[in-house]
């Protein structure tokens, strides 16, 4: 037993310090993930409450010195409340995006210190879309009420940048119009 755990210490020994003499910018084969939350959604407009602000999850693979290609999971939900003449209605909104994305990884023009990873890149996805409507009214036929929202292409642009806590572990956030304005979160370098 004691040989099993010291042949394992020692390749988690080895791993890591391969991973050390590798520390570079953005490059080739490298593998990261994003687990955030969006901040102001860019789905829904003024009377509409968020119930769970966007979240996602984010991969991202070199393809290239300085260029990987990934894909994005996004989801959150809404409800818009109405009080018409004593009855109360309203609407549940979900939202989900999936989306592949690309992005440059320019530390190495800006001269920056290599724990910041500033990128910008593009993103086309297909929004999934729908909504439900409830009333407390029992002499309305909900489902008479049409979704007022469908699901549709689209794309957006985005900046961002991480910064490396450890070799592993890191924060980022993002600008861009897509599933949120501004997305923050945790980065995990898998490879």
């Amino acid at each position: 037993m004691k040989k099993l755990f010291f042949a394992f210490a020692l390749g988690i020994l080895a791993f890591f310090s391969a991973n050390q003499a590798n520390a570079q910018s953005y490059g080739k084969g490298q593998t990261d993930l994003h687990f955030g939350i969006g901040l102001l959604g860019t789905f829904y407009g003024s009377g509409v409450n968020t119930i769970l602000p966007p979240v996602n999850i984010a991969f991202e693979t070199g393809v290239a010195d300085n260029i990987g290609v990934g894909g994005f999971l996004g989801f959150s939900t809404a409800r818009a409340n109405y009080n018409i003449l004593g009855s109360k209605y309203h609407w549940n909104y979900n939202y989900i995006l999936l989306g592949a994305r690309g992005a440059y990884h320019f530390r190495e023009l800006l001269e920056m210190d290599e724990k910041w990873d500033p990128y910008g890149g593009l993103m086309l996805g297909y929004y999934i879309a729908n909504a439900t409507f409830h009333s407390d009214d029992p002499n309305l036929n909900e489902d008479l009420y049409d979704s007022p929202v469908s699901s549709s292409v689209g794309w957006s642009l985005y900046a961002g940048t991480r910064y490396k806590l450890t070799e592993k572990l890191g924060v980022y956030g993002e600008l861009g119009y897509g599933f949120a304005v501004f997305n923050v979160g945790l980065h995990l370098k898998v490879k």
